[in-house]
């Protein structure tokens, strides 16, 4: 019920609002495509607990997080000098292991995941084969790709895998985009708009997205079973679907959200959450569309001098010298003339 309540406050921005206010009228932008070319991924915070200097491993686990381009703050605490109150606080509620890492969820003291101080587990914990597959679905013009969190039990996966994707299907079908008005903001890319989903199947055994899974499980209390996820975005997960909501009237809701025309309000509005990404979401997007891009100029060679044209005035050198001859020939005349002048006399 709650999330059905929420998803009716997200689809009615203009609720309450004065009719005559133009920046009430919600745009015509699917909310997926919104997301993907203006919400930027909140940051997780990734804290370093460890006693005394670093050493060369740890140094390198700091080096792969920061150098990894993930939606990420890094800070690490030596507990061997003094902490502030904050931090003491932190240490003494996540009961943290030294050394060690601790992922906290973007705007929140909350713990996304923790694992060993090592280069290895930093580079689970910004990247995964599921990641890179979502992001390349995304940025292929995907509306939105379902992750299937598996429970382990394959009769009660597999069921739901079959209604995920027979919902979604239909979804495709019926669905149908807001049309553009002239109001509208630009699109930022050229890929495609259109209504397309996927459903990604992932295992909570899997060793390489345990970091991916423990994100997904700590969004919410109390989700077991087999969990849907709705991604879209940069990254960003609607509400989990699981037991009994995972149904198809939360799939129908979720989609059409998703494609619904966007509040163009600030992501924080909105429900769901941001996942731990690496992607390259801004170069991932392709280039404005013509109409938006600005023309290059065209640099065309200079044509050749015709060879049959007579020389222009001035600039031909032998012109120069004859003139400069006729001068000294005038100037020698005169000299004689002067001088026969005065003779005479």
């Amino acid at each position: 019920m709650l999330r059905s309540l929420l998803l009716i406050a997200a689809l009615s921005p203009l609720a309450g609002a004065p009719e005559d206010k133009a920046a009430a009228r919600a745009c015509n932008i699917p909310v997926f495509r919104y997301a993907l070319e203006r919400w930027t991924a909140g940051p997780y915070e990734v804290v370093a607990f460890h006693r005394g200097p670093l050493t060369e491993e740890q140094i390198a686990a700091l080096g792969v997080l920061r150098q990894s381009g993930a939606n990420l703050e890094v800070d690490h605490l030596d507990l061997a000098a003094p902490l502030s109150p904050k931090r003491k606080l932190l240490m003494d509620r996540l009961k943290v292991e030294v050394p060690g890492l601790v992922a906290l969820y973007p705007g929140t003291q909350d713990e996304a995941w923790r694992g060993a101080f090592r280069a290895d587990a930093a580079r689970e914990l910004v990247d995964s084969p599921v990641r890179r597959e979502v992001a390349r679905r995304i940025l292929e013009g995907q509306s939105g790709v379902w992750i299937l969190l598996e429970s382990g039990d394959p009769r009660k996966d597999d069921a739901a895998a079959e209604l995920l994707g027979r919902e979604l299907s239909r979804l495709e079908r019926s669905l149908t985009l807001p049309p553009h008005h002239p109001e509208d903001p630009p699109l930022l890319s050229d890929l495609p708009v259109k209504v397309s989903f996927s459903v990604l199947r992932l295992s909570r055994a899997d060793p390489a997205e345990h970091p991916l899974v423990t994100m997904l499980l700590g969004s919410e209390q109390g989700l077991v079973g087999t969990v849907a996820f709705p991604i879209f975005g940069r990254g960003r997960s609607l509400w989990p679907m699981a037991g009994a909501g995972l149904n198809a009237q939360y799939i129908s809701e979720a989609g059409v959200f998703l494609t619904g025309a966007c509040s163009c309000e600030a992501k924080e509005f909105n429900p769901g959450f941001d996942l731990l990404f690496a992607a390259d979401w801004e170069g991932g997007l392709s280039a404005a569309p013509e109409s938006q891009r600005l023309p290059m100029p065209v640099l065309k060679p200079r044509p050749p001098e015709p060879t049959d044209s007579p020389p222009k005035s001035g600039s031909s050198p032998a012109l120069w010298i004859a003139l400069l001859i006729a001068g000294a020939l005038v100037a020698v005349s005169g000299r004689r003339i002067l001088a026969a002048s005065r003779h005479d006399r």
